[in-house]
């Protein structure tokens, strides 16, 4: 299977920035690690603390090819121009770049030393922009050092080349690390792929070469103007971007609330922005925007408690008399119980339908289900939580095309394939499984690649979900470059939901490769 590392986010800095170190409590610093970064670059000036160069220790962790360069600006550059300014620009946050690599590959190894670096140095954040389709046990131990460190890490979750859109790319699928993508603006459309009756209807979506098929976190839109790098378009587009972003958003919340636990910082990033705005990034469960806006709201100085309500999860089945009935999943991010209500407006600006629930306790979730009898299937609908006292309503609403359940009511969500070490050839297939039906379902799941299959079986009652893994040995098929990767539902000789993905197979050897950013010449704001 294809072994490769794509380099999509970075973000350092270099040499003494005017006596500020790492280790300074009145910094947050970001180590990113990347292509080193341009320590005489005006724009930088003053936002950089020394650097460490893997590639060659001893040297300088300078940059000959300009990718880190321009993710250090995108974190901290300062400029009167908005759209260049670094989010975190003009703050306590510095960047300290980590070289790890200085052409279109690198090794497992340096990645490794460059997370121990960033641990030794006491970053409070790190900037993976590498990526591969499967895993490193040496730095898989790196990321658990960080962890235990209490340092969030922020990774890519591919690259625009388009390697491995079936499954998500390591290291961002490690479980402590954020797992972020890019995203664009499109027209809604049904499972079928054909567009929602209203047809002009947009919304977000992953761009093409992202994986968000499982435990990718956040999207966001990574447009940018970076500063001026020779070689460099004056606009791009890429990963890289929405990496650098969502690390600069981390170090700002670190910045602001020092005796937050980074695990309370990552669920805080995690959960600001609302849900995607399209079937199949709802469909993965764990995706949603990156918000600035909402980064920003927990960053305020304010008095008393507060209070964070947010719209968790949309689930649809067959409702009454041939309506349609959502769930929506509500959950209290904030630090004080809020109660409040849960709003559906239908398509074609109906009334909308309103149902009230009780105080939400911090950290807890509640399902709150409303019938649309009466529903123009097909078409979008509006979906909204409000309370008073909310402190940010960035994550309150999204939309949802109200589509038509099918007979059967089975939906698989979360397929991806993960677990493929180095050298290994055990893999596991993983999805949940949803009867959104009216009877109970006892049936098998099988999952595999090529010739190589496993499967398990599962019993849900109306309206229940359950998580299957399932582990088998992954072979190539002779003469193949790519395999479909099918998991499929069965209850007797009935198959009742199917997904499809596709696996390229390559060699077996580490090799992480530099993913260039993307121009955009003709793109207009």
């Amino acid at each position: 299977m294809k072994l490769t590392w794509i380099l999509v986010c970075p973000c350092f800095v270099i040499a003494a920035a005017a006596g500020v170190r790492a280790e300074d409590a009145a910094v947050t610093v970001v180590a990113v690690l990347d292509t080193g970064v341009d320590e005489a670059h005006p724009a930088l000036e003053g936002a950089l603390v020394p650097g460490v160069n893997i590639v060659a220790p001893g040297e300088l962790p300078g940059d000959r090819l300009g990718h880190g360069t321009v993710m250090a600006g995108l974190i901290v550059a300062r400029s009167e121009n908005p759209e260049v300014r670094g989010w975190a620009a003009g703050t306590a946050v510095r960047v300290m770049p980590v070289k790890v690599v200085d052409g279109d590959a690198a090794a497992p190894a340096a990645l490794a030393a460059g997370i121990d670096a960033a641990i030794k140095r006491r970053a409070a954040v790190v900037c993976i922009p590498l990526a591969s389709p499967v895993s490193s046990a040496a730095v898989n131990a790196a990321l658990d050092r960080a962890r235990n460190a209490g340092i969030l890490v922020v990774a890519s979750a591919g690259g625009a080349s388009g390697d491995f859109e079936s499954f998500d790319a390591e290291p961002a699928a490690h479980p402590w690390v954020v797992s972020c993508t890019a995203s664009e603006e499109g027209p809604l459309s049904l499972p079928d792929g054909r567009g929602v009756a209203a047809g002009d209807a947009r919304g977000e979506r992953v761009c093409a070469g992202c994986a968000a098929t499982g435990e990718t976190e956040l999207m966001l839109d990574a447009w940018a103007v970076p500063i001026a790098v020779k070689g460099v378009p004056k606009e791009v587009r890429g990963i890289s971007v929405a990496c650098a972003r969502v690390a600069a958003l981390a170090a700002l919340l670190r910045a602001a609330h020092p005796d937050w636990s980074a695990a309370r910082v990552r669920e805080v990033l995690v959960t600001a922005g609302g849900l995607p705005e399209g079937l199949r990034e709802q469909g993965t469960e764990r995706l949603r925007r990156a918000s600035r806006e909402g980064v920003l709201r927990w960053t305020e100085k304010r008095e008393g408690p507060d209070g964070d309500l947010f719209v968790a999860s949309i689930r649809r089945s067959k409702g009454l008399q041939g309506g349609l009935r959502v769930f929506v999943e509500v959950g209290n991010l904030g630090g004080a119980p809020l109660a409040g209500r849960v709003e559906v407006v239908p398509p074609g600006n109906g009334d909308p339908l309103a149902a009230e629930f009780e105080a939400l306790p911090p950290g807890a979730r509640t399902t709150v289900p409303l019938d649309l009898a009466d529903v123009r299937f097909n078409e979008v609908a509006l979906v909204r939580v409000a309370a008073a006292g909310d402190v940010n309503p960035e994550n309150n609403a999204t939309r949802v095309v109200c589509f038509t359940p099918g007979k059967d009511g089975v939906e698989i969500r979360r397929l991806r394939l993960a677990g493929r070490q180095e050298g290994a050839a055990r893999v596991t297939a993983s999805a949940r499984v949803w009867n959104a039906g009216e009877s109970a379902i006892d049936a098998e799941v099988i999952a595999g690649v090529g010739d190589a299959s496993g499967a398990a079986r599962v019993s849900l009652p109306p309206g229940g979900s359950a998580d299957v893994e399932i582990p088998f040995d992954l072979t190539r098929p002779e003469d193949a470059d790519e395999a479909p990767f099918v998991l499929f539902v069965r209850s007797g000789s009935r198959t009742l939901a199917r997904a499809v993905a596709t696996v390229e197979f390559g060699p077996a050897a580490f090799v992480p490769r530099l993913d260039p950013f993307q121009p955009l010449r003709d793109h207009r704001r």
